[in-house]
């Protein structure tokens, strides 16, 4: 009788899952933006006194306002009189509004059970995708709110730099390699101080990284114009189109800002038993701010998950987990955008 080893023929060479091979699947991006606000949130300058970020965290149905105070044009005279002044302030209150963001996954532990993705990595890969997207969405955000309110102001005295369309400032291929030496110089003649912080995509670091290169050593030196200045890369920034190569944000000093509140349950780490609670999830890579967490266990069907693997799971061990935070996103008051400036001036280089 011949030989037959077809029962025993070696069939896949598996190995357990080791997250080298997709390490580039689920990668995190550049949230500059996001990062910006962060930084200027943290700034002594703050647009957010400490009172606000407490008023902030302990909201949760209730509004929370801040008092503002009108632009005060004062008519200065020439004579003195005995009359009666009549002149005075206007102030206002600003609506500071949260935005609520929500994610979550189930997962089902017994069905790693002869699998060579194990549990515990699962719920990390479900976590950190999640945070990214959480991440991006945030970034995303503080994007739009610098479109929506960067400067619409510019009368001759910016104009006398670039000129303007649609709110912002049109920089010429050939002018650009001394942009950031004129920003200063725009930035002072709308009486903001200090050096603006710089949300921009990644092909406007190329100019930046170019200028840069320029320093001491070189024949033409153009590094020194970039001092002072710090800039925040990112993907959501996306230029208009031709004839445009990249698009930044100039943010003058304590200008934007982020805060964040979890719900009351998840800040109490309330409890109904051991498989139903809320908890919260500190200082939340990507972000770097606290989670409201929702985790429930029960007993599921399972077996159609799959038909291989899972056909006997008929009642088996479910868990799921939410996970939430309400974001603050907290932009600069200017009384009269028509006629004052914004301290977001947009900037477009032309290709």
């Amino acid at each position: 009788m011949p030989s037959n080893l077809v029962a025993t023929v070696i069939q896949d060479y598996i190995s357990f899952y080791g997250g080298r091979l997709d390490r580039h699947e689920q990668r995190p991006s550049e949230y500059g933006a996001m990062n910006l606000f962060n930084a200027q949130t943290n700034s002594p300058v703050s647009i957010l006194d400490e009172k606000v970020k407490q008023n902030i965290e302990a909201s949760f149905s209730r509004s929370v306002k801040v008092p503002v105070i009108n632009y005060k044009d004062v008519a200065i005279g020439s004579a003195r009189t005995c009359a009666m002044k009549t002149d005075g302030i206007t102030s206002a209150l600003v609506t500071l509004t949260a935005v609520t963001y929500a994610w979550g996954f189930v997962a089902y532990p017994e069905q790693h059970y002869e699998n060579y993705v194990d549990y515990q990595t699962a719920i990390n890969k479900l976590i950190d995708a999640g945070l990214q997207k959480l991440a991006a969405t945030i970034d995303a955000a503080c994007v739009a709110l610098l479109e929506t309110n960067k400067n619409q102001y510019f009368p001759q005295a910016i104009l006398d730099y670039y000129a303007e369309v649609g709110d912002a400032l049109q920089v010429p291929q050939l002018e650009k390699d001394f942009f950031y030496n004129n920003l200063g110089s725009i930035m002072a003649t709308m009486d903001y101080a200090g050096t603006p912080d710089i949300a921009t995509n990644h092909i406007g670091m190329a100019m930046v990284r170019k200028i840069g290169a320029q320093g001491e050593g070189n024949s033409v030196n153009q590094g020194w114009q970039l001092l002072g200045y710090t800039w925040y890369p990112t993907n959501r920034i996306t230029n208009g189109g031709a004839p445009i190569e990249s698009t930044l944000y100039a943010v003058a000093p304590g200008s934007v800002a982020l805060a964040s509140r979890l719900d009351p349950d998840s800040k109490h780490r309330a409890r109904i038993h051991e498989s139903k609670y809320w908890d919260s999830f500190p200082n939340a890579p990507y972000i770097g701010r606290d989670l409201g967490v929702f985790y429930q266990a029960d007993c599921a069907d399972a077996s159609a998950l799959d038909a291989a693997a899972a056909a006997g799971l008929t009642r088996t061990k479910v868990e799921s987990w939410e996970f939430s935070i309400d974001v603050f996103y907290v932009k600069p008051y200017v009384s009269d955008v028509a006629n004052r400036y914004s301290p977001i001036l947009k900037a477009e280089i032309l290709a």
